[in-house]
């Protein structure tokens, strides 16, 4: 039986987008034992995918030690989502016999099998989704990416009569304020759509969001309905308040990505990035932006007047909700 360690990405996103890859390559080897290495911090999301047989968490540890947690599998092939350097000379150190993955960052001597595709000639489209970079990876490997992406078709709970929607909002982003919506259109979705049966709005994020969520619960007329978890809960806690909500009104966020993994459906607003690439992924979510002439720009901060979010009006977006929950 082969061993196969696949690194995953160390953030939650690209982590979700790599999914059907892993997919692939377990359905095209259905005898091989799957290994995923993961920072601890990701290590629920793997737990959450069935063809994954291990699961390796590792703390914020020295190159050495996650090295030795490799060697300890006596794994045959390695393969390394992320196109670093670092995440390379893990797999060197850990001598793994097969080591796979992009060239780039100065790592092919550190690889046996360097996956080094033709440059796709440029088009006038935005390019393909994020999802095909590792899917590709895993053809490189002889599995089938042609296959489902296996992420499953999003659909609005049905609800007993009468009992309140209960919505997650991500209104922080990561990477930058470029990729956030306003706070006070955040605000006014939720006074927009509050029925009465009250809703319940849960504000979802990291500590470093929990200030902008304040914002919003600041803003709202009834803000008994609306409750700032950010930064009080676990990847393991976040994945339950996901998946008892019946939607999630985010920007282009990790926790986007997660909803679709769980089959929550996402309204997702877009700005300075571009859904075609990095969108959420299956059926029953839906994109909200306002074309700029200047995105997607895919910087962290905007340089001008955020005209790209500015323009995307908080009545759209509450229409896109309202159609996620009656669908």
């Amino acid at each position: 039986m082969e061993r196969i360690v696949i690194r995953s990405s160390n953030w939650l996103g690209d982590a979700v987008m790599s999914v059907p890859a892993v997919r692939a390559l377990k359905r095209g080897n259905p005898a091989a034992h799957i290994a995923v290495l993961t920072p601890e911090k990701l290590a629920d999301v793997w737990r959450l995918v069935a063809e994954v047989d291990e699961v390796i968490a590792f703390p914020a540890a020295k190159i050495f030690g996650v090295a030795k947690l490799i060697r300890a599998g006596k794994f045959d092939t390695g393969v390394i989502f992320p196109n670093s350097l670092r995440t390379a000379l893990e797999m060197w150190l850990a001598r793994v016999p097969r080591r796979t993955g992009y060239a780039g960052h100065s790592r092919r001597w550190l690889l046996t099998d360097v996956f080094a595709p033709e440059k796709r000639t440029p088009s006038s489209g935005p390019g393909e989704h994020q999802v095909h970079h590792y899917l590709r990876l895993a053809a490189h490997l002889g599995a089938s990416a042609d296959a489902a992406f296996g992420f499953p078709d999003a659909g609005a709970k049905k609800r007993e009569p009468g009992k309140p929607a209960c919505i997650a909002i991500c209104a922080g982003a990561e990477y930058g304020p470029a990729k956030r919506w306003l706070p006070e259109r955040f605000a006014e979705v939720v006074q927009t759509l509050d029925d009465p049966a009250g809703s319940h709005w849960q504000l979802v994020g990291t500590a470093k969001d929990r200030e902008v969520a304040e914002q919003i619960v600041t803003l709202c007329e009834k803000p008994a309905n609306v409750e700032n978890l950010c930064g009080k809960t676990t990847l393991a806690e976040l994945i339950a308040v996901l998946r008892a909500s019946d939607a999630l009104l985010t920007n282009d966020t990790g926790t986007m990505h997660l909803a679709t993994l769980l089959g929550v459906p996402a309204v997702a607003i877009f700005g300075s990035t571009e859904p075609a690439l990095t969108g959420p992924l299956g059926a029953g979510h839906t994109v909200v932006r306002k074309r700029a002439e200047c995105s997607p720009c895919f910087l962290r901060e905007c340089p001008i007047d955020f005209r790209c979010m500015k323009e995307v009006e908080a009545a759209t977006v509450a229409e896109a909700l309202r159609g996620v929950l009656s669908s």
